[in-house]
């Protein structure tokens, strides 16, 4: 019994490639599938096999159902005779997997207006167009599972792709605008962004099969869509999953990570003061302009506070050692220098008051050479109080004095 018995799906894009995985995978699990494929090349023009009928063929040779459809996503009633062929022929829609796509590759300022239009209209545009003809579908029934194929390039940007990273972007966006609308109603919305060496790859990865690695496979991101696709993942909505290697990932979508404020509000220079590069820290905006990952802002928030409270614990320590040392010179005269020497404890102090000093002094801004330095100049105050027969007491009053200072120095 398979994941999609009794499914009816329809996947555009799916003569070749991603979509094809895609298309194989949903009937090997049980789903009868619309294999909607245009017929045309990478960039959207010319193109004469039939792909879309090929795939068919396939996935009626290994015993499932499918049957062909050649209409243009970007036109909004072609893309209501794709999901009326699944009606027609089939009886519903269960599953819509928007994964048509074209390429017009250029950069900013070499970029037509007609380049910009063309991939905007199949892949966003398409996009809409199919699940607004899906969705009432759906909705009648309480039930649907509707996957959207956006890229990496939407989400983290990518040189030479204007028009592919905005419709790209925008259909992660319409995913968490839809998984928001239709959940109410039964219907799942998710989006993948998938990996693989296609046509669509082609001058950015190896062309030679001999030559890809066997994780750019574009039919290991099939697995997850038949899940997303499924009746257990009825707690799966507005996610964004992707695939590297033959690990599944899922993003993280955006929130505030941080925030700036003061009564009243901001004046330009105000805001200007706050985010200058030259300053530590660096304003709101810092980890935008070093593209710093929100793990390693907390590893080093956490770092922080670590070693502040062990900056506080070592504080308290030279205070009392301080502390300690003035009360006992007090009394310097009822006992000698040797008894001093002898119940003192100089070595573990020794090793604390190095420790410490180093720590204060390096302050954090001087790094492993300031933890040397202030490890030596720890050193060089310990003997040379023992040279001068002060004893440990005075020790302990010196160095307490001086980590002191250091400490309310660096804060």
């Amino acid at each position: 019994m398979g994941l999609l018995d009794g499914r009816v799906a329809v996947v555009t894009g799916s003569g070749r490639g991603i979509g094809r995985g895609i298309a194989m995978e949903l009937a090997a699990n049980g789903a009868k599938v619309v294999i909607n494929d245009a017929g045309v090349d990478v960039d959207g023009r010319g193109g004469s096999e039939d792909a879309a009928a090929q795939t068919c063929k396939e996935i009626e040779a290994a015993g499932g159902e499918a049957v062909p459809n050649y209409g243009d996503v970007s036109k909004f009633d072609q893309a209501q005779g794709i999901i009326q062929t699944a009606v027609d022929n089939f009886g519903t829609i269960d599953i819509l997997v928007n994964n048509a796509g074209i390429l017009r590759d250029k950069s900013l300022l070499k970029m037509e207006e007609s380049e910009f239009d063309a991939v905007i209209g199949v892949h966003l545009k398409g996009t809409f167009n199919c699940t607004r003809h899906a969705a009432p579908i759906m909705k009648e029934k309480s039930y649907g599972r509707i996957i959207n194929i956006t890229s990496s390039a939407g989400l983290r940007g990518n040189f030479g792709q204007t028009n592919y990273s905005a419709a790209k972007a925008g259909i992660a966006g319409m995913t968490l605008t839809w998984a928001i609308e239709l959940g109410k109603y039964g219907i799942t919305v998710n989006a993948m962004a998938p990996s693989g060496v296609t046509r669509m790859t082609t001058g950015l990865l190896a062309a030679d099969p001999e030559k890809i690695p066997p994780e750019m496979d574009p039919t290991l991101n099939a697995p997850m869509i038949a899940f997303l696709a499924s009746e257990k993942a009825g707690h799966v909505n507005g996610q964004v999953v992707g695939r590297r290697g033959y690990t599944f990932t899922i993003f993280q979508q955006y929130k505030i990570i941080a925030g700036m404020s003061q009564p009243g509000g901001w004046t330009a220079d105000d805001v200007a003061k706050c985010q200058d590069v030259n300053a530590q820290p660096v304003g709101l905006l810092g980890v935008a302009v070093d593209r710093e990952p929100l793990a390693a802002a907390r590893r080093r928030a956490a770092t922080t506070l670590a070693l502040g409270a062990l900056a506080a614990l070592l504080l308290a320590i030279a205070l009392s050692g301080l502390l300690a040392g003035i009360a006992a010179i007090v009394n310097i005269s009822r006992i000698s220098v040797a008894e001093y020497k002898a119940g003192s404890g100089y070595e573990l102090y020794a090793v604390a008051a190095t420790v410490i000093g180093g720590t204060s002094l390096a302050g954090g801004q001087g790094g492993i050479p300031g933890t040397i330095l202030g490890a030596l100049l720890m050193y060089t105050i310990i003997n040379g109080c023992d040279l001068h027969g002060l004893g440990s007491d005075y020790q302990r009053a010196i160095i307490g004095a001086v980590v002191i200072v250091a400490v309310l120095y660096d804060r």
